[in-house]
This record gives C-alpha cells, sequence and structure tokens, in this order.
C-alpha cells in the first residue's frame, strides 16, 4: 500500500509480525476521494490490524445526524466490514 498520507507499522516478534497497525490521513481532492489504495488492499486476516485516521468522510455509521454521506460512504463501510474493521 502506498501513499503521502499512509503509514503501515508492523510490529515483530523476532521476525514475525504480531501486529499491524495502519494510519491514514485522506486529503480529500476536489472531487470523490483518494482511498483507492486502502480499498484495493485486503489486509492479511492471520495478523491484527489497527486501522486508525482521518477519512473526512461522512457515514451514517459515524456521522452525526444531518451530515450528508459522502458518495464514497458505502463503498468504505462495505470494505471495513469485508476486512473486520
Amino acid at each position: 500500500m502506498v501513499s503521502l498520507n499512509t503509514m503501515v507499522l508492523n510490529v515483530l516478534n523476532n521476525t514475525a509480525i504480531t501486529l499491524c497497525i495502519i494510519n491514514i490521513y485522506h486529503v480529500r481532492p476536489a472531487r470523490g476521494h483518494d482511498l483507492h489504495h486502502i480499498l484495493c488492499h485486503e489486509p492479511d486476516d492471520t495478523i491484527p490490524t489497527t486501522l486508525v485516521s482521518d477519512f473526512n468522510t461522512h457515514s451514517p455509521m459515524w456521522s452525526l445526524p444531518g451530515y450528508t454521506p459522502s458518495s464514497w460512504a458505502i463503498t468504505f463501510t462495505d470494505w471495513m466490514g469485508a476486512n473486520s474493521f
């Protein structure tokens, strides 16, 4: 996964990855979103992974009432669900 606004930290025990931390700051472009790199990523389900971020995204899952959901919110929340986040 490659992006100027993404950092992946793998915590090792000897040479085995015991935890993966993915941190993303989503800089919204003028149109759409710039989360394509994460939406194409499938984390290894055998490695505990934490996703932390400022996604700059409105979704009914976490936004206050009255905010219009971002056009990519459903795609993003579906990806999170499919990857157990």
